[in-house]
């Protein structure tokens, strides 16, 4: 489980989504949270079809519904990601690009070949953690 993604900077987030989660989807409080291809909330990882929506303001369990059965409280914002590592890590030269999703926390300078998704803009660095700009904006 990641549950160490932090809001980053200074500020009140008004805005909040709440997608219906996916059949079979477990997400964590304070994990990063993305629809899939079909529309329905997941956690982040490494896959090709994901959007970001924001960071679980909560702990949900659709394990047993089918899709939309529940419904997830999301908050989009700026959020402190573990940087990746190797040609994949990002520095300040990647400021206001995308970058991409390893997992739920970490995020690369590349798609990996395609198969990771764009998880925000990268709105700095602050101790060795990238800040995110994740959601509609």
């Amino acid at each position: 489980m990641v549950r160490d993604v932090k809001r980053y900077g200074i500020g009140v987030c008004v805005e909040r989504l709440a997608p219906g989660m996916k059949a079979g989807a477990v997400i964590e409080e304070g994990n990063i949270v993305c629809v899939d291809a079909s529309g329905y909330a997941v956690e982040a990882g490494e896959a090709a079809d994901l959007r970001p929506v924001g960071r679980a303001c909560e702990t949900k369990d659709n394990s047993a519904g089918q899709d939309g059965a529940e419904r997830i409280n999301c908050e989009p914002g700026t959020y402190l990601l573990q940087n990746s590592s190797g040609a994949d890590v990002v520095t300040m030269a990647d400021f206001l690009k995308d970058v991409f999703f390893v997992n739920g926390g970490r995020v690369a300078k590349t798609s990996g070949g395609g198969k990771r998704s764009v998880a925000g803009k990268m709105m700095g660095l602050d101790g060795g953690r990238v800040a995110v700009s994740i959601g509609p904006r």
